[in-house]
């Protein structure tokens, strides 16, 4: 139930992307600290359940029967975590001085399958709102390997006199993937290259994800590659 690093006593508020005059809403985190730190875990079933998801390795299989979704292969390069998507359309592509944090939750399936030689790197939270408070990590999927998260949504917000415990039970699990290749930051590798399910562009539209930023500087370990068994 509880893997990452706590982070207690946080705040959230909604915030307004301007977005070169399309202004959209999301959610601005202060976990009041000037560092936020991941903690480095090995994608395996335990810790990727930790955070709502379900790890696959190869000839593994689960149903899946959802519409509505498309296939597609990206490439994400070393500094992608020091991208902004909510500079607007014109800055999407400049680089930050440091690496924050950026995690979404959506009301369809995602799946990243991790092919590439280096693992692929997603980072994730479990954050438990009525308490105040988030776990972090992130996630190094072994190549064969992939990672399937269901659909998820807001909770109904509880009664105020609902007692602590009940509270903390409540929980919203989010995800990032623009650390994908930090697995490339000890080599030359400039960039790696992974595939994934998500929404096609009605359901991206229909269904836009929740997506939440914390602007502090963030710190990542290294995992490296599981030794064979």
């Amino acid at each position: 139930m509880s893997l990452g690093i706590k982070y207690e006593g946080i705040s959230h508020q909604t915030k307004t992307i301007p977005n070169d005059g399309h202004p959209y809403e999301i959610t601005g985190f202060n976990f009041n600290t000037t560092e936020v730190e991941y903690e480095t875990l090995l994608a395996s079933k335990e810790s990727v359940q930790a955070f709502g998801m379900t790890l696959l390795h190869s000839g593994e299989c689960l149903r899946f029967e959802y519409e509505g979704l498309i296939m597609a292969q990206y490439t994400y390069g070393k500094w992608a975590g020091y991208q902004s998507p909510y500079l607007g359309g014109a800055r999407r592509r400049e680089l930050l001085t440091y690496n924050p944090t950026d995690l979404e939750f959506h009301d369809f399936p995602h799946v990243f399958f991790s092919q590439d030689e280096r693992p692929l790197v997603i980072s994730v939270a479990r954050w438990r709102p009525y308490v105040q408070e988030i776990c972090l990590a992130d996630l190094w999927v072994q190549p064969g390997d992939a990672i399937v998260l269901p659909p998820k949504t807001r909770p109904t917000r509880p009664d105020d006199d609902l007692p602590e415990p009940e509270k903390r039970r409540i929980i919203i699990d989010l995800h990032g993937n623009r650390n994908s290749a930090l697995a490339c930051w000890r080599d030359d590798k400039p960039a790696l290259t992974t595939t994934t399910i998500l929404g096609n562009a009605n359901t991206m539209q229909t269904r836009a994800p929740n997506y939440h930023e914390e602007t502090h500087p963030t710190r990542h370990g290294h995992a490296g590659i599981r030794p064979a068994e």
